[in-house]
């Protein structure tokens, strides 16, 4: 069972909901709510989305962002100074059961 402590500390981790919504944003929120719930383990995923106002199944769906191939996820952050970032959340989580290699190709085609 989880100690009083555990769980006021975790109710007190606070992350910052993006300015704006960009892929890149989503995907920076995603890394960072994966960090704290790994950090903090009474925290939960519906704990944590009501901190950042949203449900827990849209946290889930961010979370599914890093299911993306590591180096799809790099060339995805890489966009944010370019003008071609408008990349849509849904075409990537579609790439997500492609290999890694098949994933970078389907992103080069979707940047195109």
């Amino acid at each position: 069972m989880l100690s009083r402590e555990s769980l006021q500390e975790a109710a007190s981790v606070k992350i910052r909901r993006p300015q704006s919504w960009s892929i890149q944003d989503r995907l920076i929120l995603a890394q960072e709510c994966r960090r704290k719930l790994d950090n903090y383990p009474a925290l939960t995923r519906t704990m944590l989305a009501r901190q950042i106002r949203m449900t827990a199944a849209r946290l889930n769906q961010l979370l599914s962002l890093l299911r993306l191939a590591p180096q799809v996820q790099e060339q995805i952050l890489a966009l944010r100074s370019t003008a071609k970032s408008e990349l849509r959340e849904r075409a990537l989580l579609a790439l997500i059961d492609l290999d890694s290699a098949a994933q970078l190709k389907a992103l080069r085609k979707l940047q195109e």
